[in-house]
């Protein structure tokens, strides 16, 4: 990759068409690893099941589950908290404001 990441990905042919899956970045996914969930995959591939697809459909029901106060808790530490040094005010906007809103549904 040009931001010298090296992804493992398992290629395959579903239904005539080429698919791919990530398995993971190297070094965080040692070899041995990635030929473990490849062969995982394989065998779902073999069975007539789309590993592609199942991702797709994971991340899906994911983002569905998640709500707007989960991913706004999740956004505010990880973005907000590193990037400004005082974060009191946004977080009492957080707690007095946008939450009280969303838990009345407007």
């Amino acid at each position: 990759m040009p931001t010298g990441a090296a992804p493992w990905r398992y290629r395959y042919q579903f239904k005539g068409k080429t698919e791919k899956v990530s398995l993971g970045q190297y070094p965080l996914v040692s070899l041995k690893v990635a030929r473990s969930k490849r062969d995982e995959l394989a065998k779902a591939v073999h069975e007539g099941v789309s590993p592609a697809k199942q991702k797709q459909l994971e991340k899906f029901a994911l983002a569905n589950s998640t709500s707007v106060a989960d991913f706004s808790e999740r956004y505010f530490k990880e973005v907000i908290e590193k990037d400004r040094k005082d974060t009191k005010q946004l977080r009492r906007y957080l707690e007095k404001e946008i939450y009280p809103a969303l838990a009345l549904g407007h």
